[in-house]
């Protein structure tokens, strides 16, 4: 019968004998047979016996071990007091920065620090991935930048400008013609910022009306709607109908590009029957009560 599997060992049938009855080898061999197979399956006490299934200790220690000597013995608790003293007084001090190992870039990678782990606290560069979870201080911006895309809507991302101090003239009626210096252009960061256009125009006609568009490439921007054949612009009127006297035109326009490319802004101008000279009054012949002015653009990227 051997074990019932609880470790209990039972007689086969037939035990225990009852006095007076004669011993039959059927009864001997068919006992001592069964006996000889659960000593077999226990273990003998010399180590000789190999495990077939996991040894169950029921919460009971395994004691009097010896310290292990191959790669596949068991540990013992004063094995690995000491193998651990040794790892963090010796192998692995702190202060040794991972030199003490065999191959210290190969543990470096192995634990995710690259070169980090050399670095001192205040001369760490960040170069890829990111870092989150990270609150800052005022004063933590003491120098360095911060991220565009973290700057919050309405901020200033850029700003860039043009001033013409020399004159302008040009006789051409009836189309609009570009001011030679007015011309900026501006590579947004994001296609979602909008662009203020600031711009000043200094200038005069002599005896007729003049106008002016403020234009993004080709396209006029900050003018008036369409109506018949009114010209659509951004000004007019705008110079002084006697020709003798400087009109200073300016404006701010807020625009919105949808565009993260270049784009340009330029200042253009209209007569239909006059010369329009810009920075310079009445053709400028120098005499007294004349002068000379600037004209401008500015253009800031602002957050959207």
């Amino acid at each position: 019968m051997s074990r019932n599997g609880s470790g209990t060992y039972s007689l086969p049938a037939g035990n225990p004998v009852v006095s007076g009855t004669t011993i039959t080898t059927t009864w001997g061999n068919t006992t001592l047979t069964d006996i000889a197979n659960a000593l077999t399956a226990s273990v003998a006490a010399d180590g000789q016996t190999p495990m077939t299934g996991a040894l169950n200790m029921a919460n009971n220690k395994v004691s009097a071990v010896t310290d292990p000597t191959l790669a596949q013995d068991a540990a013992t608790k004063n094995y690995t007091d000491t193998a651990i003293t040794g790892l963090s007084a010796t192998y692995l001090a702190k202060a040794n920065n991972l030199s003490d190992v065999t191959s210290t870039s190969t543990s470096r990678t192995n634990l995710g620090l690259g070169t980090i782990a050399t670095q001192a606290s205040n001369s760490v560069a960040i170069t890829g991935g990111s870092i989150t979870g990270v609150s800052l201080n005022a004063t933590d911006l003491s120098s360095g930048t911060v991220g565009y895309a973290r700057l919050p809507t309405g901020s200033v991302l850029q700003v860039v400008s043009v001033t013409k101090s020399d004159t302008f003239s040009t006789a051409t009626t009836g189309s609009w013609v570009d001011v030679t210096g007015l011309t900026l252009s501006i590579t947004p960061k994001f296609a979602t910022s909008k662009v203020l256009v600031i711009y000043s125009l200094c200038g005069v006609s002599n005896n007729d009306q003049a106008f002016m568009q403020l234009i993004r490439g080709s396209t006029p921007i900050s003018v008036g709607d369409a109506a018949g054949s009114r010209l659509q612009v951004s000004s007019g009127n705008i110079y002084n109908a006697s020709a003798s006297a400087f009109t200073q035109n300016t404006g701010t326009y807020l625009d919105s590009p949808a565009t993260a490319s270049a784009t340009t802004y330029k200042l253009a101008v209209r007569s239909n029957a006059a010369t329009i000279f810009v920075n310079s009054s009445s053709g400028d012949t120098n005499t007294n009560g004349q002068g000379r002015s600037v004209s401008s653009i500015t253009l800031m990227e602002i957050a959207a």
